[in-house]
């Protein structure tokens, strides 16, 4: 018995100094990569190890580390955050970020002002929703839209928006180039507040009549007026226009088929100056 307990003990000392020297020498060590991404003097450095991810045992990039840089040298968030991504435009110093705490999420901004780095706060919301906010334009990287509001991301002027049928993540297509219009995709929505007893008609009328697009070959859209929360239907063709569908093998990001998808549109003024869509119908 005793000589069990000697061997037994032996083990242990053994592998424990097995295991010192295997993390020493990065036997252990995860597999990292370094992502940095540049908005003129700002940089955002962010450090990945491929490890365990999430509650199912699966592996994945995980973030471990991320800083920003103000023409090289470390500048301190006070605060910590989740994540950050960059402005579309290369040429805009801006970043939209968030954090996640009690349940509460809060977008915020990082960006130059002058020759200063600056945080400004756009919004805190139940992280529950999807309201995260998009971009509005892809090449021009201005504005981000959020359910009830457009927001520039250099001047911070915000602009109310009534009507829209649900947040624009996922959902959102395009602007108008005056931004009374936005294009959302979709037929039945479930965070719509209809601002009017009309458009609450129109719309329960049009998500009963497009239950079956998919096997007609057709895609749904409205088109909502910021000002009145107003908004027409429309059903395009998808074999006619196959860009209205996001083609993951040919675009792998969804901004890079948003661009592509803003450039195809044709905008016209009506008699009364305002930018109605001309194509495609």
């Amino acid at each position: 018995m005793k000589a069990t307990s000697r061997e037994f003990l032996s083990k242990f000392i053994g592998c424990c100094f097995f295991l010192v020297f295997a993390m020493s020498c990065g036997l252990f060590s995860y597999e990292t990569k370094t992502i940095e991404t540049i908005r003129g003097r700002l940089k955002y450095v962010q450090i990945l190890e491929y490890r365990s991810a999430g509650t199912h045992g699966g592996k994945g990039w995980v973030s471990v580390d991320k800083q920003f840089y103000i023409n090289e040298k470390k500048w301190f968030l006070q605060d910590s955050f989740d994540g950050c991504e960059p402005n579309p435009n290369e040429t805009i110093e801006v970043f939209k970020c968030f954090y996640i705490k009690d349940l509460k999420t809060t977008e915020f901004l990082i960006r130059m002002n002058g020759d200063n780095i600056e945080r400004k706060d756009i919004v805190a919301m139940d992280s529950r929703n999807d309201d995260s906010g998009e971009w509005v334009s892809i090449e021009d990287g201005k504005w981000l839209i959020y359910k009830d509001f457009l927001y520039n991301v250099l001047t911070d002027e915000k602009v109310e928006i009534k009507g829209l049928p649900d947040y624009p993540e996922n959902n959102y297509r395009a602007a108008s180039p005056d931004l009374q219009t936005i294009i959302y995709q979709g037929n039945c929505f479930s965070h719509f507040l209809p601002p009017s007893e009309n458009m609450r008609q129109k719309s329960e009328k049009f998500c009963a009549e497009t239950q079956n697009l998919t096997e007609q070959k057709l895609i749904p859209f409205w088109i909502t007026d910021i000002k009145t929360g107003e908004a027409i239907f429309l059903r395009i063709n998808r074999e006619k226009y196959d860009w209205l569908i996001w083609n993951k093998e040919k675009f792998e990001k969804r901004s890079d088929w948003l661009k592509m998808f803003q450039s195809k549109l044709i905008w016209e003024k009506d008699k009364n100056g305002k930018f109605q869509l001309s194509f495609p119908k």
